[in-house]
C-alpha cells in the first residue's frame, strides 16, 4: 500500500533528482541511492538530504528510547531536533529520561507547528498513541507510531484516511513491517 512506504523511501523522495525505481541502497554509506533512470537508460547515483524528525512521548512499555536512541545513530539520516513528554511523562517514567539527556525538549505544539519538522515519531502510552498520531497527521508530518494501532479501529482508520488524503509516509512499529 502507498502509505506503508519506508522512512528511506521518504529520503528518497526528498532527493534532488526524479528517480524512475529504486534498484538500491547503500547501507555502508547511507548518502545516497542508486537509481534506474529509464530516460537516460542507465544507473544514476543520487544524494539524500537528511529528514528533520522529532519525537512525541516514551513509556514504560513502548520502543520509545530504542527509536530515539536509533535516529540519533542514524545521523546520516535523520536530523533530530528533539522531543516532547506529554501526559506528564516525565514524572511517570524518570527512568526512561536519560536517553534524552542534552537533547532540545519541545512542546507538542513546538514539533508540530514547526514547518521544519517533516516526521515524527510517536511512542506515548497505548492509550494516547493515535491522539498524537492524529495530531502530527494533521500538522501535515510523515509518521511512524509504536504498536497498537490505537484503542478504537474507527479512530485508525481516521488517522490512515487523512495519511493518505496528504500522502504522508506512516509506518507503525510492528516486528514484520515489511514482510
Amino acid at each position: 500500500m502507498k502509505y506503508l512506504r519506508s522512512v528511506y523511501n521518504l529520503a528518497f523522495e526528498k532527493s534532488e533528482a526524479k528517480p524512475f525505481g529504486l534498484l538500491g541502497y547503500n547501507q555502508y554509506i547511507k548518502k545516497y541511492c542508486i537509481v534506474y533512470n529509464r530516460e537516460r537508460g542507465r544507473q544514476e547515483r543520487i544524494n539524500m538530504k537528511k529528514i528533520k524528525i522529532a519525537q512525541i512521548g516514551t513509556s514504560k512499555n513502548s520502543h520509545g528510547n530504542d527509536i530515539w536512541k536509533s535516529l540519533l545513530k542514524q545521523a546520516d539520516i535523520f536530523d533530530v531536533a528533539g522531543y516532547a513528554l506529554p501526559e506528564n511523562e516525565r514524572e511517570k517514567f524518570p527512568k526512561k529520561m536519560g536517553s534524552f539527556e542534552g537533547y532540545p525538549e519541545m512542546t507538542v505544539d513546538d514539533i508540530l507547528n514547526d514547518p521544519e519538522i517533516e516526521a515524527v515519531t510517536v511512542e506515548t502510552e497505548e492509550i494516547y498513541l493515535t491522539k498524537y498520531s492524529l495530531m502530527a497527521a494533521d500538522a501535515g508530518k510523515h509518521l511512524h507510531m509504536e504498536k497498537p494501532g490505537g484503542r478504537k479501529l474507527s479512530d485508525f482508520e481516521k488517522l490512515i484516511d487523512i495519511l493518505k488524503s496528504k500522502n504522508l509516509t506512516f509506518s507503525t512499529g510492528y516486528m514484520y513491517r515489511f514482510n
